[in-house]
């Protein structure tokens, strides 16, 4: 019982609570949505893996708590948070061709991306939608949004918090008893932040600018209500009792991520969903969304997610295994003698910190 409670001292300390709502829906599925998702990606992880992390009663519990950490970080109603977390959360695809841009063309890094936009808006300033910053106070509406980005950028963190998490366990469970605690920790965080942006990237309300219902021409006469998105975020679960058992056996495992190059790998999750949002709106046209229909909808999303999510996590724990040389750099640099050891000499700058000329 004191593992359990030291786990979630330290998951506190990382976690922000609170709940709030912004002009722009953020929230990819209600809480209970991400739990599921989460839950059955962990049940899907290397045996290596779970034997390592899955030992601790609370971890399991921690990282589906910690899936609904970037929802919970709207309650801090300041410009700052705002402009950095809110565009994570989506992307609009159909918006990427006024910036000369597409799915197959898509920056993987984000200031790459953000600096093509910028280019483009100065040399064709007429192409790009109107953007009003005094309608937007912590300026996070201007881009059509980094979902995409923030699945890499998480997942390659994740790989850095199991490397070392297990460079810590490979020294031996006495030797670093808080450290290997607080590691444990930073890689359920981690592992929170990459499953709320995997099961983001699946709803397909988060790859478009149709995001709350239809926007511009409307043609087929598709649905302009404005709590369409929270329908789809949570009321659909809540009516058609979607759980973790209805979900399991849809979920598809033995996907493979390469966790060097994941990108294809996430612009493929994130095209499924957009693919899927026209039939959406055809399905809450026709009265279907509130029927078997409308529930296998939801369920084949939360399934896609959870074995995209399960496959991230088996990419990462691949990679994050150490190498001898990996380790003796974390103990050179850690800043730590190991019981017993003679004193060094005092480290040199670390790669990359070397200044220009000298």
């Amino acid at each position: 019982m004191m593992r359990i409670g030291r786990f979630f001292v330290l998951v506190l300390i990382f976690a922000v609570l609170g709940a709030a709502s912004v002009a722009r829906p953020a929230a990819g599925w209600d809480a209970e949505g991400h739990r599921i998702v989460t839950l059955l990606a962990l049940e899907r992880l290397p045996p290596a893996a779970a034997a390592s992390l899955l030992r601790d009663p609370g971890f399991r519990e921690g990282v589906a708590f910690l899936s609904n950490e970037a929802d919970r970080w709207r309650a801090t109603v300041t410009p700052p948070i705002g402009h950095e977390n809110k565009p994570d959360h989506y992307i609009d695809l159909e918006l990427l061709s006024e910036y000369a841009l597409g799915p197959a063309t898509l920056p993987s890094f984000r200031y790459d991306y953000l600096a093509a936009m910028a280019v483009a808006r100065h040399d064709n300033p007429g192409r790009v939608s109107p953007y009003d910053r005094s309608r937007d106070r912590d300026r996070s509406l201007e881009w059509p949004g980094f979902l995409p980005h923030a699945i890499v950028e998480h997942h390659a963190k994740l790989e850095a918090s199991l490397r070392t998490l297990r460079i810590l366990e490979s020294l031996g469970p006495r030797a670093r008893p808080a450290e290997l605690e607080a590691a444990r920790a930073s890689v359920a965080v981690e592992m929170g932040h990459v499953s709320h942006f995997a099961a983001d990237a699946a709803q397909p309300l988060h790859t478009t600018k149709h995001f709350n219902g239809w926007a511009g021409d409307n043609p087929e006469g598709y649905t302009t209500d404005k709590g369409f998105h929270a329908l789809i975020d949570g009321g659909l679960i809540a009516r058609h009792g979607v759980t973790a058992e209805l979900v399991r056996p849809r979920v598809v495992s033995g996907r493979s991520i390469d966790a060097r190059a994941p990108w294809p790998a996430v612009m493929e999750h994130v095209l499924r969903a957009f693919e899927r949002v026209e039939p959406l709106y055809r399905l809450e046209k026709s009265g279907d969304l509130q029927k078997d229909a409308g529930r296998d909808f939801v369920v084949e999303r939360l399934a896609d997610a959870a074995g995209f999510l399960a496959a991230l996590y088996g990419a990462a724990w691949e990679a994050s295994a150490p190498t001898e040389e990996q380790i003796a750099k974390f103990l050179e640099y850690d800043g730590r003698r190991e019981p017993g050891s003679a004193p060094g000499p005092a480290p040199g700058p670390r790669p990359g910190e070397e200044k220009p000329g000298g």
